[in-house]
């Protein structure tokens, strides 16, 4: 069987509307350009997932339309597959794995990336369950943050959005205990904030790792702890501009290929997608894992 050129695979409901003219335009380029293509629209969560998963096959790129928890979707699907490219228009209300992948979102942009098919090979992190990682997972005042964020979102949509979330969050989060695990090295502290993964913003653009690599083959890791509420909120300007590293007492910066986390009904925030309280986390990196176009 010929595979076709490109599937779309569109969330309708992702991005403001001022953003959706953005798939015309694609569809256009595509055509012009002499690319045989599909376009499916999801229906409901995961859907992208089991369209990539079964039809990876039939084309050359996989493209995902929308924002991060679509681009996640149709990642994992291509994984499941075992085979596929991830292309990437992100008109999504946060966008941070494109950002992280080829830097400004710009969606004009990102069109003549897809016509130009130039690819590269991401690193992507796994857990003991198959939940992926591909820009930054997080423990904490995040994970709080994101959950509330949610429920902001169709009235403050990205950034804005994600910054009155957090300075609510920093009056109402409690610190909690973590033991973490990086490599060979076990840590103990009250932690705020744990974040780790190879992305460099999440929320729509917050700097949390600036310095953060997709494609070296290691987890880069920001802890914040033992910090008090009041001093957190003195210390957010810093970590919304990637400045926050220079709090040398409280923000503690590392790397690894490995982690474990073990804790108390730990809430776990991947890519945006939160998940149910556990006690328990070990994550690994996969180099050069997913292939995508940037």
């Amino acid at each position: 069987m010929t595979k076709k050129d490109y599937l779309l695979i569109q969330n309708p409901v992702a991005g403001r509307q001022k953003n959706q003219g953005w798939v015309g335009v694609l569809l256009q380029k595509l055509r012009e350009a002499g690319y045989s293509f599909d376009l499916i629209e999801t229906k409901y969560p995961n859907h992208a997932t089991e369209i990539a998963e079964k039809e990876a096959g039939n084309y050359h790129y996989v493209v995902a339309i929308g924002g991060d928890g679509t681009i996640n979707e149709v990642a994992k699907g291509l994984l499941l597959a075992g085979e596929g490219i991830l292309g990437i228009l992100p008109i999504g209300s946060g966008n941070d794995l494109y950002r992280s992948v080829s830097g400004k979102v710009e969606p004009a942009q990102s069109i003549d990336n897809l016509i130009a098919q130039r690819t590269k090979k991401i690193d992507v992190g796994v857990d003991q369950k198959g939940r992926y990682v591909f820009n930054i997972a997080s423990i904490g005042l995040d994970a709080f943050t994101t959950n509330l964020q949610h429920k902001l979102k169709k009235h403050l949509p990205g950034t804005p959005g994600y910054v009155a979330a957090l300075l609510y969050s920093m009056l109402a989060y409690r610190k909690q205990k973590l033991r973490v695990r990086l490599d060979d090295t076990w840590i103990d502290a009250k932690n705020m904030l744990l974040c780790f993964g190879g992305g460099k913003t999440y929320g729509g653009g917050i700097q949390i790792m600036p310095w953060a690599k997709l494609d070296d083959g290691y987890f880069h890791v920001v802890n914040v702890i033992d910090l008090l509420n009041f001093a957190l909120i003195l210390l957010s300007p810093t970590i919304i501009f990637g400045q926050h590293p220079k709090i040398k007492r409280y923000v503690k910066v590392y790397k690894a290929k490995e982690i474990e986390i073990i804790g108390k009904d730990l809430i776990l925030n991947i890519d945006g997608n939160i998940y149910p309280k556990e006690d328990h986390f070990l994550f690994r990196i996969c180099p050069q894992k997913l292939e995508v176009i940037y």
